[in-house]
Parts: C-alpha cells; structure tokens; sequence
C-alpha cells in the first residue's frame, strides 16, 4: 500500500464498523503514504484500521484525521493480536494520530514513532543528547536515522532500543567499540546503499533486529563480534549488499525469516543458530557452522558447507562439500544434488546417505564411505582423480533413467554398486574400481566398459538386462 486516500467508508452504519480491515493471511510487504479522512459522520465504535496480521511491521507516513479518534469511540488503529505482535506508525500526522486513540493489549503492540536522526553535531558518542535531531537519544519509540556526517557514531557505550535502524549512503554505525552494550531495533533494521555498520571485537555487545534485515550496503562481523539476533515472525532476511561478512548470526525461538537473498559467513564461522524457522527459499547460505533446534526449511536452495560435522538433524535440498574436514554423524538426507568439491572430503562414519538427486565426487575431492550405505537417486560420478573409499554399499535405486562414470584416473573401493529393479543405468564413462557390481535392472553400456578389479571384482546380472549392442563396450 502505497498513497492510499481512504475516504467515507460507511455513512450508514452506527457501530462496530471497520475501515480499512488487514485480515491474518495477509502478507504486508509496505504500507505507507497512506491517509485516512471523513471516515464516519456518527459516534459508534468504529475502527479506522484495523490490523491482524500477526507479526512486526512499520507503517510509514500515514494521516489519520479527527474521525479516527476523539470522541465517540473512535479509534485510529486496532489489534486483538497480543504480545509478541508489533505495529510501529512512524512520522503519522493528524490530530487523530498517536497513542491516546489506538486499541491494543498490551500497550505495547502499536507504537507511535518519530525520526530522530544522527547529525553528529558535537562527537561520535551515542549517548550524547546534542548529536540528535530531536536533541535526545532516541528510544522505542522512535527511528534511529543515522545520516551522512562527519563524526559518525563510532563510540557505542550505552544499550540502546530504537522502534527502527537506517543507516543511509555514506554513514558508518559501530556496535561493540565498548563491551555489554546492546543495540535492539524493535522494528527493521536497513543498511541503505552506501552505508555501512561495523561490529566490533567486543563479543558482548549484540545487535537485535525485530523486523526485517535488509543490507544493500556493507556490513562486517569482526571475528570477535557479537551475535546478531533476528527476533521477528513473518519477516525477511536479505544480507548480501555491496558486501557482507558474517561471523555470528541467530534465529531467535520463535522468531521466523525468509531469506531474499544469498547468505554467507566468512571464515571461520563461529556461530550460526537456527532456534526458531529460517526458510532458504532458492537462495545460497555458505556456512561453516550451523546449529538447529529449531526449523530450517531447505526449499530449493544450496548450502555449501565450510566446516566440519554437519548437522543431519535436518534436510538438505542441494549439498555442496567445500570443506577438507566434513564429516556427518547421523544419517544425512539431501533432497537435491550431493556434490565433493575439488580437495573437499565428507567421512561418513558409517553413516548412511541418502540423495534423491546426483552424486557428485570431483576431481581431487573425497568420500569415505566407512561400511555405510549410499542411496543415490540420480546419477553417480567420480570425476578425474576423485576418491571414493571403503567398504560401502551404492544403490542405484530410483526407477528412471541415470547414468554412471567413474574415471579410470579416480577410484571406487566400496563393496559393491547395485543397479536396483526398475532403474535404467547408461555409462556416461568407464565404471572401474575394487568393487562387486549387481544389476536387477536395465544396464546401457553405450561404448564404454565396466572394469571390476581385486578381490571380489564381480558382476551379477540378477534379473536384470545387459545392453552391450555398441561392440566398442566390454
């Protein structure tokens, strides 16, 4: 919504009667520049408007004349919704704005804020009243605006709660310059264009967001930083900008965030907690840390992981191995694609895998199977000088079409790979390793050879069918 007039809503009844109704359901992605005028000619309970939507939001610039508040009954804005919920009105005007007019339980759900922005007028301290535009400290009920200025608030000393956080183009916020002091923004938390925040060594001093967290300029984590706490419900996450680097993030119990943009953590990552829901819709998390006791909905996105034991306490869509020390230590489901980066390894502690897409170990990277068994519903390749390793089991199990190859410079030391019933496996390359083969169903060798080597090298055509048509294969 955005320069809604919003005029003469009902001139006939007398009561109970809303004018503009935001239902749970709705998703709000902006309201503001909004005005509501004239709305009704009679006393009653009449609501101008009235908000369910569980969540926290901030609505910009709206107008709400003496229709929606004074006598009467009247009231600018309403909620049932209680705790947990929040409906920051920043800069309304109108003499039926602010708080003696709304209705909510608690007090606390809709809140009236004003501007107060950063001009640095006398140094870089936080605290000091003389570098604000309202010459005080802004609190939670109102927008911390840091502008472009010379003396940019580098010296954070106090905790601080602000309905919202904007740094604009040109502009550099500090969090942590000194230790336990704590920036909450109840609302959004923007880093514009051209701006930046910057958090220090003191890992101490967090910085809270309850609304969304958009960075489109540049935020940096120190290695020693403190956590950046994401507490709202229903609220986006974009992190990438011209530049970020991530060291400590959470998803606070409860809380709930969809990213809207690729998210990564430089190294090495020293948390990243998921305690509430974090949705990776189609977008890229690179991590070297990950904890979840909460939800982490895959969608189709990919997480290449930097680190070493990774959780499989949750599903995976596409998993991307680019660490020398991965390892799992629970069965590991993965939706999409596996792929072993070049000199990554995952060990797998005897653990089974499960991929329902293709498996993929590349040149110079690794599995170490253990005894374990790997199910794969796509196709599986080791490519160049690839490994795979110990006594495992590969199941080709998915009744479609896929392929296998296996380079003759790589190996494949498990025990055996089973073309299950129903699968149709071509060769995209020779298959060629220390391994038994058993085919239960449709094997295509195209021109290519199946070379079984060592002890226990070999092939049981159990049911199965062998096309060796093209005279070229063996």
């Amino acid at each position: 919504v955005d320069g809604l007039i919003f005029e003469y809503a009902d001139g006939t009844r007398t009561a109970n009667h809303f004018g503009f109704y935001l239902r749970a359901g709705v998703v709000i992605q902006l309201f503001q520049n909004a005005s509501f005028n004239n709305l009704f000619s009679s006393t009653g309970n009449f609501q101008c408007l009235r908000i369910e939507v569980p969540g926290s939001y901030t609505f910009n610039n709206v107008h709400f004349d003496n229709t929606c508040g004074g006598s009467g009954g009247r009231t600018n804005v309403s909620t049932t919704l209680g705790a947990g919920n929040q409906y920051v009105f920043a800069n309304a005007t109108g003499v039926g704005a602010g708080e003696a007019y709304d209705s909510d339980n608690p007090t606390t759900v809709i809140l009236w804020a004003e501007n107060n922005v950063w001009n640095g007028g006398l140094n870089a301290t936080w605290s000091e009243n003389s570098n604000w535009s309202q010459l005080v400290v802004p609190d939670a009920t109102q927008n911390a605006i840091i502008a472009t200025q010379v003396n940019n608030p580098s010296n954070f000393n106090v905790n601080a709660t602000v309905a919202s956080l904007t740094v604009m183009s040109g502009s550099t916020l500090t969090i942590g310059s000194v230790a336990n002091r704590d920036l909450t923004s109840n609302a959004d938390c923007i880093i514009n264009a051209g701006g930046a925040v910057v958090m220090g060594t003191n890992g101490t001093s967090d910085w809270s967001c309850g609304g969304n967290f958009t960075n489109a300029g540049t935020f940096t984590q120190n290695a020693n930083a403190g956590f950046v706490r994401l507490t709202g419900s229903a609220q986006n996450l974009d992190a990438t900008g011209t530049s970020q680097t991530w060291k400590r993030l959470t998803i606070a119990a409860g809380a709930s965030y969809t990213l809207v943009d690729n998210l990564t953590f430089g190294l090495p990552t020293t948390a990243f907690d998921v305690a509430g829901t974090l949705h990776a819709s189609s977008f890229t998390i690179t991590t070297g840390a990950l904890a979840v006791t909460g939800s982490f909905d895959a969608g189709t996105g990919t997480l290449i992981w930097q680190g070493g034991a990774l959780p499989t306490n949750v599903s995976y869509n596409n998993l991307v191995i680019d660490s020398a020390t991965a390892s799992i230590g629970g069965a590991l489901t993965v939706l999409g694609n596996l792929t072993i980066n070049p000199g990554a390894q995952l060990t797998t502690n005897n653990n089974a895998i499960d991929t329902n897409g293709d498996l993929l170990v590349s040149s110079t990277g690794s599995l170490a199977t253990g005894s374990s068994t790997i199910n794969v519903a796509g196709d599986f390749t080791v490519a160049g000088t690839g490994q795979v390793t110990g006594t495992s089991t590969i199941v080709l199990d998915t009744a479609s079409s896929d392929t296998i190859a296996i380079s003759p410079l790589g190996s494949y030391a498990g025990a055996l790979i089973r073309n299950s019933t129903g699968n149709t496996l071509t060769l995209a390359g020779n298959v060629q390793g220390t391994v038994a083969m058993t085919n239960q169903g449709a094997l295509k060798l195209d021109s290519y050879d199946v070379i079984l080597t060592g002890n226990g090298g070999d092939f049981t055509n159990s049911g199965g069918s062998v096309d060796i048509s093209d005279n070229s294969a063996s």
